[in-house]
């Protein structure tokens, strides 16, 4: 008798070559396209020198800051391939205590980087993009930079900035985010001394200003509270700091200044180090001893004169921001150059509905005040001491708390609220005009109550001329089909500045990297005197490449 039903007739090789087919059809499937996507569409590669720092690493070591705690990378090679010497302290770029040993730590591989090689296939690399490419120097090493110049534009580097065809290049929101450098974050405060009081602290000895474990609160008790950020440094430095003398004080305190005589062959010492004295004036380099303080002190046992070596050791803990970059080690400070371009980003929560918040950021032609008016909900930018804006917009504020952004990058000032730019940007004009490099940078106060969840304050990217050959002194006109291109790290970045063929040509691209998909620690195992060292990842740090 024929089965009605022949379609469900047994057959085992039918039922094993069809079960084969359906589990091994997807993983054969997974294999092809990965292996296509390889090939044609995805590379890795690895970044082995820091001329990318701070925002990609090549090879480096990580430490935290014992006294603030902020975490950070100190570089181990440069794109001149120079191993560094890391046996000793490095300067946290948060708080600049030179305290975070380096002697004991492992030697971490730079960031992995998936890179999409048909990226340029169907458009040209726009400017401020981070490109892949073979060194035209060297063919066979590969490199990762930033465009910053397109074919046939003429690139100028002035100010730390770029200038194309005659005109400044203005970074849009997301690109300042993508190259900005922290300045200090008021997550990782470093204890508070007897002669340094932290960075932001209020104006007035009685204030509504209370700290936070990451920011401040403020209740609006008192007129003039302010909330400034002063860039201060607990102790070194290079800066000098001066304060002059009456003429009657002269003839003493030059007295006490002679140098000590020393048997021969050494040097006479200085009784005062650090200090000297010119035209009767006090003049400190970096941050005033606390011993030499006290040894200055008991030369005139007088108010005026001790008042007066007061004010120097005030002074000598203020300083400019500059291009410092923790993972130089080892980079002569008096290379630095002082910054005047910065960006503030925190986090607002209101207590009210009602009363306004004042923000006021010290650009490179002076001080801008924000005014956030909480009831009208509305954004209005001033000049201080004047009543009339010039400019103001309506803005939908989040009664429970709203992230706001402010900076001065590349001549004029972005205002952002919730990431979204609440005004047209506004022209500052100070190109033309010697920068102005402030040691007060920002100050918050208000009508309003409200907290300060956090408060992070930035710098641009600076772009340095110094031993540059090509836009450095002059404009660089790019052929066509090049790319003018620079690194992030510029104290340490072998680039278009150096590089005898300047500009990259169009068919040495490799592709856009697009992703940070394996960024590790160096981590060790085993048992007593036994240890294999292992890369640990680090999730935390992976990301898209911006």
């Amino acid at each position: 008798m024929t089965d009605p039903n022949p379609a469900r007739l047994p057959n085992s090789n039918t039922e094993f070559t069809r079960g084969f087919r359906q589990a091994f059809d997807p993983v054969l499937s997974l294999l092809i396209a990965v292996l296509l996507v390889r090939t044609f569409l995805v590379e890795g590669y690895l970044i082995s020198t820091g001329s990318m720092a701070p925002h990609y690493y090549g090879e480096q070591k990580r430490v935290v800051c014992p006294q603030c705690q902020f975490q950070f990378a100190v570089g181990t090679e440069f794109d001149e391939d120079s191993l560094i010497e890391t046996d000793d302290f490095a300067a946290c770029p948060n708080c600049m205590a030179n305290e975070s040993d380096l002697s004991n730590q492992p030697i971490n591989r730079g960031d992995h980087l998936l890179v999409w090689k048909n990226a340029y296939q169907f458009r040209n690399p726009r400017r401020g993009e981070v490109i892949v490419f073979r060194n035209p120097n060297e063919p066979r090493e590969t490199y990762i930079k930033r465009v910053v110049g397109l074919p046939e534009e003429e690139v100028l580097i002035r100010d730390g900035n770029l200038w194309v065809d005659g005109k400044i290049v203005q970074k849009s929101l997301e690109e300042q985010r993508a190259q900005r450098v922290l300045v200090f974050d008021s997550a990782y405060q470093p204890p508070d001394s007897e002669t340094w009081a932290g960075r932001w602290s209020s104006d007035t000895l009685i204030s509504g200003w209370t700290p936070t474990d990451s920011g401040w609160k403020y209740r609006p008790e008192y007129e003039d509270d302010w909330l400034t950020y002063r860039h201060t440094l607990r102790f070194g430095g290079v800066h000098e700091s001066t304060v002059c003398l009456p003429e009657s004080m002269h003839e003493q305190v030059a007295t006490a200044f002679i140098p000590r005589k020393t048997p021969f062959p050494f040097a006479p010492e200085p009784p005062f180090p650090g200090v000297r004295l010119e035209e009767n004036c006090l003049i400190a380099t970096g941050v005033l001893s606390a011993v030499t303080h006290q040894k200055l002190r008991k030369v005139i046992p007088t108010d005026d004169y001790q008042s007066a070596v007061d004010q120097l050791l005030v002074k000598s803990h203020r300083t400019h921001v500059t291009d410092f970059t923790a993972y130089n080690h080892d980079m002569p400070t008096n290379r630095l150059s002082p910054i005047h371009e910065f960006s503030l980003e925190t986090n607002i929560v209101p207590s009210e509905s009602s009363g306004v918040i004042f923000i006021e950021l010290n650009t490179p032609t002076g001080f801008l005040r924000c005014e956030i008016d909480l009831k009208a909900q509305r954004v209005g930018l001033y000049r201080p001491q004047e009543e009339e804006p010039l400019m103001e917009e309506h803005f939908r504020l989040d009664a429970h708390g709203f992230l706001f952004e402010i900076s001065s990058f590349d001549d004029r000032l972005l205002v952002a609220i919730n990431k979204s730019i609440v005004m047209e940007p506004w022209p500052l004009n100070s190109a033309s005009d010697s920068p102005h490099t402030p040691f007060e940078i920002t100050r918050i106060s208000g009508s309003a109550e409200f907290e300060l969840k956090t408060l992070k304050l930035y710098r641009d990217i600076y772009y340095t001329s110094q031993n540059g050959e090509y836009a450095s002194e002059q404009a660089f006109q790019v052929p066509a089909d090049h790319y003018f291109v620079l690194g992030d790290n510029s104290r340490v970045s072998s680039d278009s500045r150096r590089w005898e063929q300047p500009t990259v040509p169009r068919k040495l691209l490799i592709g856009k990297p697009f992703l940070v998909h394996l960024p590790s620690t160096q981590e060790t195992i085993g048992w007593r005197t036994w240890q294999i060292p292992y890369r640990k990842p680090d999730f935390s740090r992976i990301r898209f490449v911006r």
